[in-house]
């Protein structure tokens, strides 16, 4: 069994805004490893995760230390046995656990989640800072 560390491949740009140098770490060998895109809009984030297989019940999502979890365990779908031998194994199952540190401000409160289809989408809105006005002052 091989462990490895990895960190998350995102655009340069986008990797210093939102999320710092948090590597995943996972089981090579026969472990689930859910893909995920990560999206920015003006007010919010949104993390989209594939969880084919799974359901609501199987997945917790924890925000602390401003760092967003998502955990779970993908369990297998047919009994083992030593009357059965595989002659092709491509699916993955095992625990797995995804983090990514947050480096914008957010509202921790305000973080929801939707799961439907095999498909997590979390949510979550950032905190809108007031733009500086400039503002002239006369010189007497």
């Amino acid at each position: 069994m091989i462990s490895l560390k990895l960190r998350p491949v995102f655009h340069k740009d986008f990797s210093n805004k939102v999320f710092g140098e948090v590597p995943d770490t996972f089981i090579f060998q026969n472990s689930f490893f859910p893909k995920v895109d990560v999206l920015e809009k003006e007010k919010e984030f949104l993390v989209y995760t594939e969880l084919p297989g799974l359901k609501k019940e199987d997945v917790k999502i924890v925000f602390e230390n401003d760092s967003l979890s998502i955990i779970g365990e993908r369990k297998k779908i047919h009994p083992e046995s030593n009357e059965t031998e595989f002659l092709r194994q491509e699916i993955f199952y095992g625990k797995f656990k995804r983090s990514f540190k947050i480096l914008n401000k957010v509202i921790p409160e305000s973080i929801t989640a939707n799961f439907e289809n095999g498909m997590l989408l979390i949510n979550i809105k950032k905190v809108v800072e007031d733009k500086p006005k400039e503002i002239k002052i006369e010189v007497n």
